[in-house]
C-alpha cells in the first residue's frame, strides 16, 4: 500500500514539473488559465481562509508567475511527503528482514 502511495506522490511530482517546465519555457498561449493540480489536494491544505477547508467555487485567474511559484511550493510538499512514505517503506523493509533473520535463527536453535 505505502509502495502504491509512493507510485502516485512520484505520478504528482513529475506532473508538477512538467507543468512547471512548460511555465518557464513559456508554451502558455498567452491567456492566463486557472490552475488545476493534478489531483484535489487532501482537506488540510490550506485553501486560504476558505471554510472546512475546500476550495472556493471561484478562483481568479493566475499569472504565470503565480502558477508558477505555486506548483514549485506544491511541488515541494509533495517531494517532503515522498521522502516520508520512502523512509516508511525502508523501514517496514527492515522490520521484515530482521523478524525473517530471527525466525531464521529460531529454526536452528529449534533443531
Amino acid at each position: 500500500m505505502l509502495e502504491q502511495q509512493a507510485r502516485q506522490i512520484e505520478e504528482q511530482i513529475a506532473a508538477v514539473r512538467r507543468r512547471v517546465d512548460e511555465v518557464r519555457s513559456g508554451s502558455e498561449t498567452g491567456q492566463s488559465q486557472p490552475h488545476a493540480y493534478p489531483f484535489m489536494p487532501p482537506p488540510y491544505m490550506n485553501w486560504g481562509g476558505s471554510p472546512y477547508g475546500y476550495p472556493p467555487m471561484y478562483e481568479a485567474p493566475l499569472s504565470s508567475q503565480e502558477e508558477l511559484a505555486s506548483l514549485e511550493d506544491y511541488r515541494k510538499h509533495l517531494d517532503e511527503e515522498a521522502k516520508g512514505v520512502e523512509a516508511r517503506i525502508d523501514e517496514l523493509r527492515r522490520q521484515a528482514e530482521q523478524k525473517e533473520a530471527q525466525s531464521g535463527k529460531e529454526k536452528k536453535g529449534g533443531e
